[in-house]
């Protein structure tokens, strides 16, 4: 006489032991990633921005105003377009660029300045010979808020046309300073450091 086994018995065994061997390899596998979690998390860098006090380079521009940095950021002069230089632009490392920022065209901090404020091409098309008629008069520029920058007050404002801008004006004795980054979203630790590092020197 053969014994006949139940065709449902063999599903039903199969089904426990394959939900057993997932439910264990699941088990383990969580078990394994909490601690590559935490590992991982140990060894990344704190993000907290080095003070200036920490022996920062400093900047000194013929153009009455200097600017402190990370030791580890590039500086270049006279960069930009033909057409509006910059007196000196800065770039973190590319790591730092890769570490959830885009990499956007541009530098990532650029300093202008203008002798008058109607010297800035914008300005001059639109005939504004003042910071607040320059905000006022161009179609481009959303202001923000006032602020104090250099012991004065400036204004920040988002600036419009190929891209968008933040973007920190202030003026001095009619000069115009124009404090420009390579887009719009909120600036971080350290380039809030770098800016409240911004002096006027005359």
């Amino acid at each position: 006489m053969e014994n006949k086994v139940n065709p449902w018995l063999v599903i039903l065994t199969i089904a426990v032991i394959a939900t057993i061997a997932g439910g264990g390899l699941y088990y383990w596998n969580t078990q394994k990633q909490i601690p590559e979690q935490v590992v991982i998390e140990q060894e990344q860098p704190n993000e907290t921005p080095e003070s200036v006090d920490q022996e920062w380079p400093t900047y000194t521009s013929d153009k009455g105003f200097s600017i402190s940095y990370p030791s580890d950021w590039s500086i270049s002069e006279n960069a930009g377009n033909n057409a509006d230089l910059s007196v000196v632009s800065l770039n973190p490392p590319l790591d730092e660029e890769l570490k959830g920022k885009p990499i956007l065209p541009g530098d990532r901090l650029s300093i202008y300045y203008y002798d008058n404020v109607a010297d800035e091409p914008e300005a001059s098309n639109l005939e504004a010979t003042t910071l607040d008629e320059l905000v006022s008069k161009n179609p481009m520029i959303t202001k923000i808020d006032s602020m104090e920058i250099g012991g004065l007050n400036g204004t920040d404002v988002i600036w419009g046309g190929f891209g968008a801008y933040y973007t920190i004006l202030v003026a001095k004795d009619s000069h115009l300073y124009k404090i420009q980054f390579s887009d719009e979203n909120e600036l971080t630790e350290t380039e809030q450091a770098i800016v409240n590092s911004f002096k006027f020197t005359d």
